[in-house]
């Protein structure tokens, strides 16, 4: 059962000599129904607004660590294309320098290559 809630404005006065209270009753329930139902949706909204910003700071948080383990990744895989550059630029330097021994050693005439024969 609900209650009912009233506010009264009591004003002493003199009735047929005697002192009495006068007042004015107003039924203030549904007053009353309405600023509890607004506070509590204020704190509901402090609380859904409490657990969006911490969302917003775990997400903030997921985004940096993925964006710093992106620029560690980068940062490995140009490292990773600088040293095959750097072994491709090798190779090809031992290449041409072996061809130009081999032609050196055979007197500016082309070599003759043997031919590997597989036996089965």
């Amino acid at each position: 059962m609900e209650t009912t809630v009233f506010e009264g404005h009591p004003k002493f006065i003199l009735w047929k000599g005697a002192p009495a209270i006068i007042t004015t009753l107003v039924n203030v329930t549904e007053a009353r129904k309405r600023e509890r139902c607004m506070q509590k949706e204020a704190e509901n909204r402090e609380k859904a607004d409490e657990i969006l910003k911490k969302a917003q700071r775990g997400a903030d948080l997921l985004l940096n660590s993925t964006r710093e383990e992106c620029r560690r990744l980068e940062e490995d895989t140009r490292n990773q294309c600088r040293r095959l550059e750097e072994d491709t630029r090798r190779r090809c330097e031992y290449m041409l320098n072996s061809a130009k021994q081999e032609v050196e050693n055979s007197g500016g005439q082309p070599a003759a290559r043997q031919e590997e024969v597989w036996v089965s």
